[in-house]
């Protein structure tokens, strides 16, 4: 999140936990998610900015589609799958991700769906601090 200049409190940001949608603990920037998991947590999706099948990243990324455009939009962003979160830790997969989030950062002021937001969420995503604290305190828990 730091990358894109997003701090806890956001209006473009929406960490939320929707029922009955086929993607778990979706980031949303605006209108559109930007990160996601299936249930089970063994496919993720993530924004692109164009999917190019000639880019290095290519191999990483299967399925998917291109989101509809908006009305005041003529190149929407894609929408594609990833195996694992550590593929993000590849420079050009990491690099495709950002430029579809920071684009998508650029459409609008305010996320509509602000006001499902989880807080608590919102903070691990935005908050160094509370993020390791919150690491610190899991780890020591026995169960």
């Amino acid at each position: 999140m730091k990358v894109l200049g997003i701090t806890a409190g956001d209006p473009r940001l929406c960490a939320s936990t929707p029922v009955g949608s086929s993607w778990v603990f979706p980031l949303t920037l605006n209108n559109r998610y930007v990160l996601a998991a299936q249930p089970g947590g063994v496919q993720f999706g993530i924004i692109v900015r164009r999917f190019d099948p000639s880019a290095p990243c290519s191999a990483l990324l299967w399925g998917g589609f291109n989101y509809k455009p908006f009305r005041d939009e003529a190149d929407p962003p894609d929408w594609r799958r990833i195996n694992s979160l550590a593929d993000l830790d590849s420079e050009p997969l990491q690099s495709e991700w950002i430029a579809g989030s920071a684009y998508e950062l650029t459409r609008r002021r305010r996320s509509t769906f602000r006001r499902h937001n989880n807080e608590f969420l919102e903070r691990l995503l935005t908050d160094d601090a509370f993020r390791a604290e919150w690491r610190r305190d899991s780890a020591a828990v026995d169960v």
